[in-house]
């Protein structure tokens, strides 16, 4: 059979009541600390203050530089004032529009003629989340750096900002491949092709990629 266990009643009720005696153990350690707390809780309080109005600043702040964009893009005619206008989108401080900004900025400046500024301006936006504009701004960039004869940064500049979702996969994929012909590396970039054709049969350029590695 299996042992009884007995339960002593009185002593049971002289335990403390664990329940009380922790709140008793937290009263006192409140009292012994009042001195401290009564200087650390207003601290908090302005702490959780300046964030709360920091972050309903920087959120306000960009909504109104992606209206400011919008309507730039949308409404402005003049490549002067265009320009001008997204300029000073782009110099707008916290704010994911000045990203995009400087993404249309690289394009006027490319069109232009001048590469300098518009490579500087796709290094800033190539860190835009949407993998659309990262494709684009990657896919300009390389193109500047393979027309300037800079093959090795153009390989890097696709691997470094390498987007597995986007409509421009193959393209960039396409590109590293013709990268890796100029630079001689005829076997890797077979494998390129190879993946082309077996990842992406609608490819506009699949006629060229196939003939690549018969």
């Amino acid at each position: 059979m299996p042992r009884k266990i007995k339960i002593n009643k009185k002593k049971v009720l002289k335990q403390p009541d664990e329940f009380i005696s922790f709140g008793t153990k937290v009263f006192q350690f409140l009292k012994t600390y009042q001195k401290q707390f009564l200087i650390i809780l207003p601290i908090i309080a302005i702490v959780i203050i300046v964030l709360s109005l920091s972050n309903y600043y920087i959120k306000q702040n960009n909504e109104l530089a992606f209206t400011s964009l919008s309507k730039v893009l949308e409404t402005e005619k003049d490549i002067n004032k265009k320009t001008a206008e997204l300029i000073k989108i782009r110099n707008k401080k916290f704010t994911d529009a000045a990203k995009y900004s400087a993404f249309y900025l690289a394009q006027i400046y490319y069109l232009q003629g001048d590469k300098e500024k518009a490579k500087k301006e796709l290094e800033y936006a190539m860190n835009i989340k949407n993998d659309y504009f990262k494709a684009s701004a990657t896919n300009l960039y390389a193109d500047i750096l393979v027309s300037e004869n800079k093959l090795n940064d153009a390989l890097t500049t696709l691997d470094k900002n390498s987007v597995s979702t986007s409509p421009f996969k193959e393209e960039l994929l396409f590109k590293k491949a013709q990268i890796l012909e100029q630079l001689d590396k005829k076997e890797e970039a077979k494998k390129i092709y190879e993946q082309i054709n077996k990842d992406y049969p609608d490819f506009y350029l699949i006629k060229v990629v196939q003939a690549k590695i018969k």
